[in-house]
């Protein structure tokens, strides 16, 4: 027999610390996801577009010539 129960047991801890490791790695994930879209949606909200005359408030007769 290849490894005695002992030695399954050792790899099975190994796995499941790796699956503890691979679970706190993909909620930092998401949580930075998460933090970047909220960032992201700021950042379009200030960068929207606005009507040239809405945003300096000059006219557009100005504008034209």
């Amino acid at each position: 027999m290849a490894g005695g129960p002992a030695d399954i047991r050792k790899r099975i801890e190994k796995q499941r610390q790796k699956i503890f490791e691979l679970t706190d790695e993909l909620e930092q994930a998401k949580e930075m996801f998460e933090k970047l879209q909220e960032e992201l949606k700021e950042q379009q909200k200030k960068n929207s577009w606005k009507p040239l005359t809405k945003a300096t408030g000059v006219s557009r007769k100005c504008l034209i010539s």
